[in-house]
């Protein structure tokens, strides 16, 4: 999917970057070039039922009117004063909301509108976080500008301000990923998910009392908090008592605790063109935020890889992507939901869009790796027949018999597990 990294470089990134991140790309695919031992996994448990026959239906490109009024209708309605009565009912009002998107900026707008309503039907209070920014160089300092510490503030793509947004949006309870390796035994890595218990504002700040703040207005902070007290979900660990600091009086689980501080980190010019004003001028940025972003809204790249139970996606093509970027990317996120129930749409693509078929690159792709994994199968099958007798369990060999049950005298059904590996033999395209 390259339209959206074109068009991230565009807005902020300038041409000495584009060539490294090509340049590393082409490094990653001769590696993957490399690997010549290929086992693929077919049964797919990820999308069930209607939802995967959607997605069986836009691979060969037979999405029937049937099943594109089946997807039309998980779009969500609105009148303006009433919200989709889906989203008070099970699996969305039982289950965190996974929010989809296609574009840094609207990811960073829609978390910060799914927050402030989350802080007005909870009567929370909002806090901004401001991040830190610093020239130490006389002469770059010059350069460093009200004008661009503004563009700089209005960057949101993650990768190029080393994962410390220029403003943070917090508030007690919001589910976060942290992108810095915190302790890595304690699974404290990229992208795991915490939620924020407390923060430990600086001792300057003058906190407003209760009863003095707007529930879901921003309230920016003058000072960067000293850290923020998290949670990991989900894990069975406690910290020693001397490694927390001490705890509010509602808080008494300490499983999952820790504490995040800001962390300091260099922005490199040569991926910030705002950082470059004029030629031969570039100014390195000293920024100290925290390393965090919202958990609850993604682009397709970050729910790669993810299961969800509640999934609301925003699939209307973006400016300037291909044909094929945009198929891959409505995949990727009907193909994040559990169920069909768990899916809702901002806005649909169109039918056109969703049945011209997988694109023929991926196809060629896969059917290079079943000619692998042919090659890998027979090599597991001379390898196995090597071993002695008594060491193979008959069902085994069976496994990498390719006639007919019938023929080589088993008496038992066709198992799932043999009829896979003799797909692999006769080299069935999958996606066909």
């Amino acid at each position: 999917m390259a339209g959206a990294e074109a068009e991230d470089e565009e807005e902020e990134g300038v041409s000495e970057h584009v060539y490294e991140t090509k340049a590393h790309a082409q490094r990653g695919d001769a590696t993957y070039l490399t690997v010549r031992t290929v086992i693929s996994l077919d049964v797919n448990l990820r999308s069930p039922g209607v939802l995967g026959e959607f997605l069986a239906a836009m691979r060969r490109g037979e999405v029937t009117r049937e099943l594109w009024e089946i997807y039309a209708s998980r779009k969500l309605t609105s009148d303006g004063k009433v919200l989709d009565p889906r989203l008070n009912a099970p699996p969305s009002s039982n289950n965190p909301i996974h929010y989809i998107v296609q574009r840094h900026k609207l990811r960073v707008q829609l978390s910060l509108d799914t927050a402030i309503m989350h802080c007005i039907e909870h009567k929370k209070r909002l806090y901004c976080v401001v991040a830190s920014d610093t020239v130490s160089s006389p002469v770059q300092s010059r350069y460093f500008t009200q004008e661009v510490r503004a563009e700089l503030q209005a960057v949101v793509k993650p990768s190029a301000l080393g994962h410390l947004p220029g403003l943070c949006f917090l508030y007690i309870g919001m589910r976060v990923l942290i992108y810095d390796k915190v302790c890595v035994r304690l699974g404290l890595v990229n992208g795991c998910e915490c939620v924020l218990e407390h923060i430990v504002f600086a001792k300057e700040e003058d906190v407003p009392l209760d009863g003095a703040l707007v529930a879901g207005r921003p309230h920016t902070l003058r000072y960067m908090p000293n850290a923020l007290l998290l949670r990991a979900i989900g894990v069975p660990w406690q910290l020693p008592v001397g490694e927390l600091p001490i705890l509010p009086d509602h808080i008494t689980d300490r499983r999952g605790l820790f504490i995040l501080n800001p962390l300091q980190r260099n922005l490199v010019p040569s991926r910030l063109r705002c950082l470059n004003p004029s030629k031969g001028i570039s100014i390195t940025v000293t920024r100290v935020q925290f390393p965090i972003e919202p958990a609850d809204v993604c682009i397709v790249y970050g729910a790669q890889g993810q299961s969800w139970d509640a999934v609301i996606a925003d699939m209307e093509r973006a400016p300037r992507w291909s044909d094929d970027d945009h198929w891959l990317s409505c995949y990727v996120m009907i193909s994040r939901a559990r169920t069909l129930e768990g899916l809702l749409l901002l806005r649909l693509a169109t039918w056109e869009e969703l049945n011209r078929g997988a694109p023929a690159y991926l196809l060629a792709e896969i059917d290079r790796l079943l000619s692998l994994e042919k090659e890998s199968t027979k090599a597991l099958e001379t390898y196995i027949r090597t071993l002695p007798s008594n060491v193979v369990p008959p069902e085994i060999l069976r496994l990498f018999v390719t006639e007919p049950a019938s023929v080589v005298g088993v008496k038992r059904p066709l198992q799932e597990e043999e009829a896979i590996v003799r797909r692999r033999v006769t080299g069935k395209r999958p996606f066909s």
